[in-house]
């Protein structure tokens, strides 16, 4: 499931992609949320630096997303660690069904809650809610910093009631192409997301 960096042809490769994203690319956002990360967008890859404890790079061509913890000296191909989920998911479901083979649904449902956490959720043929997020664009035009943006009213899946602030990408100075690569590394991590739940 994770990969240690050991390949000296993967480092290298990997490597390139990370230093020169961040020396070069064609802009660069910063998040001072929760966890402060900088976007680096560039030649079709985004590279997500979170300070010390790592950073995340997506390659639009290959559609593929890298985890690099740099603390652990790894890396991680989120599709691997996907498959492998999904993999043994499946063999605990085998397993599961195997031993509860000729048990009442009443045994079978005490066997679960038994178990609680991770185990129970890998056995649930229910996927767990994403949760709904409520959009009300209100209209109200706002400046942050030096930019731009439309007061965007949010209701969390919690019932959690926000207010961001959206800019149109060009406002940012992200360009359009740069935009569909941000754009296609969120279906990617929707999409790995869906896998493993």
């Amino acid at each position: 499931m994770i990969t240690t960096i050991r390949n000296s042809l993967n480092i290298g490769a990997l490597l390139c992609a990370f230093f020169s994203l961040s020396s070069y690319a064609d802009v660069r956002l910063t998040y001072d949320g929760a966890q402060p990360s900088v976007f680096d967008i560039a030649h079709g890859k985004v590279l997500v630096s979170y300070g010390t404890m790592g950073a995340m790079l997506f390659e639009a061509e290959k559609n593929k997303i890298y985890v690099f913890d740099h603390a652990q000296k790894l890396y991680i191909d989120l599709d691997q660690m996907a498959q492998q989920v999904a993999a043994m998911k499946g063999r605990m479901r085998e397993m599961f069904a195997a031993q509860t083979k000729g048990k009442t649904q009443a045994e079978v449902t005490q066997m679960k809650e038994a178990m609680g956490g991770v185990m129970a959720s890998f056995l649930s043929d229910d996927k767990p809610d994403a949760g709904q997020v409520e959009m009300t664009f209100t209209g109200e035009q706002d400046k942050v910093g030096n930019y731009a943006c439309e007061k965007v009213g949010i209701v969390l899946a919690t019932g959690e009631p926000k207010t961001i602030c959206v800019a149109a990408a060009s406002t940012l100075g992200v360009s359009e192409v740069d935009a569909a690569t941000l754009h296609s590394m969120m279906l990617k991590m929707t999409a790995i997301g869906e896998q493993i739940r």
